[in-house]
């Protein structure tokens, strides 16, 4: 949303790496886009997507196949 002053609503999506990396993109909105943006359609074997129980993310679990283990 616009605010006066030209602020804008926007969400970091925090991610953690299977080699203990962490991230912490920003995207303007909360779309399934962003997550397919940020972690690709293609998937490693045995891979898990752990994941609050937002509906963008199981979406992209089922499209791309990945476990999705929910917090």
């Amino acid at each position: 949303k616009k605010h006066p002053g030209g602020m804008k609503t926007g969400y970091f999506w925090p991610v953690y790496g299977e080699h203990d990396e962490v991230c912490f993109p920003f995207f303007p909105s909360r779309a399934q886009v962003h997550v397919e943006k940020l972690l690709g359609l293609s998937r490693a074997a045995g891979s898990v997507l752990l994941s609050d129980g937002y509906t963008a993310y199981a979406s992209y679990a089922k499209k791309t196949g990945l476990t999705h283990a929910q917090c």
